[in-house]
């Protein structure tokens, strides 16, 4: 063979230069996955998907699931195995024991604090050193999940806290958004359950079930998979999902013309509904209150209702509340709370508006209860002190109402 014929070919079977680049380039990238995705395991960072779907809720936390809660406040999380961020507890009931379940929205849940200083743990200390029921030990169940309205919480008292046979359920009513989380119109979310009127009685909308929402297609199953696998794709997530939430409350805030406005709070509340959307809003959840009223009585457990605290409510700043009620036109901020008391009266259960007597506390104290180190003071939820103080409200009032029994 000639030097010209053997050169010609090698020349055919050499690689190409730009594939050895392409090659070299893909095993760089994936050299700096690998190394990425080991140095965030080493170093302890996840941002795992935390909620899924769920048949009667629309949306429930993930057991097991476990994760740093940095953006308000600063908590670990960590779900039990019956997908609430609570203590593994027995089913059934248990000798010697007297049983408090607690449900509520992102009030209850409580993500923004330790979980050994949110009040619900705050009053299961509270109620056993007291004794005021008794020589039982006290449990104290947190059935609380953000953005629930009181439709999924019904729901959660059917299908999950019956299983452990409380002998006290108390309900947290978040007057600052449970009334339209309450009505499918205003909330305008169709991955979540809704109750109805007809003909003067709640009927179940279970229409979300088959919304596009709520159906996962096959490449959403997918990047669930992917995501729980990866640390690195837990991270490009996690930064989506908060450019997203930012954008929003930039919009939200700027709509409202307030720069430390409390974004996800409805003002209207504070006043006689002027339109129909809000007269249906109330009339379904005082009839959702009365039914849960009705089911708990029906299992022979004591029901209580307690209004929590809207961050205008409790603002120490008297001008901050008095130029809400200007532009509202209204002289009290009360309205919610006083309208859920006269429920509770016309249908025979017990209601505590806590936040009067909070805002008392924070007049004498001039103290913020809501907002944390890395979010505007007297804004979001409620704070460690904001946890102990309604524990001591919730505890005094519980004590009272059993003391006031024959």
């Amino acid at each position: 063979m000639s030097d010209r014929t053997a050169s010609n070919t090698e020349a055919s079977v050499s690689t190409p230069k730009w594939v050895i680049f392409g090659v070299l380039v893909l095993a760089a990238c994936a050299s700096i996955l690998v190394v990425g995705e080991v140095g965030l395991r080493i170093a302890g960072v996840s941002y795992p998907i935390v909620s899924d779907r769920d048949e009667n809720r629309g949306t429930a936390r993930r057991p097991g699931v476990e994760w740093w809660q940095r953006e308000e406040g600063d908590a670990h999380i960590k779900i039990n195995r019956a997908g609430f961020r609570d203590a593994e507890r027995a089913e059934g009931r248990v000798p010697g024991t007297f049983r408090i379940a607690v449900l509520g929205d992102s009030m209850v849940e409580a993500l923004q604090v330790p979980v050994e200083q949110r009040f619900t743990e705050v009053m299961e200390r509270s109620l056993t050193a007291s004794r005021c029921l008794g020589p039982n030990r006290v449990e104290v169940l947190n059935f609380g999940q953000s953005g629930d309205g009181t439709a999924q919480e019904l729901m959660i008292l059917r299908h999950h806290v019956w299983s452990y046979q409380p002998d006290m359920v108390i309900l947290g009513v978040m007057t600052g958004n449970d009334i339209r989380n309450n009505s499918k119109e205003l909330q305008n979310d169709d991955g979540r359950p809704y109750f109805v009127m007809k003909d003067g009685q709640l009927s179940f909308d279970d229409s979300f079930r088959r919304s596009p929402s709520h159906i996962k297609t096959a490449g959403e199953r997918l990047g669930y998979a992917v995501i729980d696998r990866s640390r690195l794709a837990q991270l490009a997530y996690e930064a989506r999902s908060t450019w997203q939430k930012r954008r929003a409350v930039a919009k939200a805030r700027a709509r409202f013309g307030e720069p430390d406005a409390d974004v996800g709070l409805d003002t209207l509340v504070y006043r006689e509904p002027d339109n129909q959307a809000w007269k249906d809003a109330w009339e379904v959840t005082e009839a959702l209150l009365a039914l849960m009223h009705r089911e708990v009585e029906d299992h022979g457990a004591e029901f209580l209702a307690a209004t929590l605290s809207n961050t205008h409510q409790v603002n120490p700043d008297m001008a901050v509340r008095q130029k809400l009620m200007d532009e509202l036109g209204v002289s009290t901020l009360s309205y919610p709370d006083e309208r859920i008391r006269a429920a509770g009266e016309r249908e025979g259960f017990h209601v505590v508006n806590l936040a009067p007597r909070l805002q008392d506390y924070v007049s004498k104290h001039n103290a913020y209860l809501h907002g944390f180190a890395n979010t505007p003071k007297g804004t979001g939820h409620w704070n460690e002190e904001g946890h102990r103080t309604v524990a001591d409200l919730l505890t005094e009032a519980i004590c009272s109402r059993v003391a006031d029994r024959p």
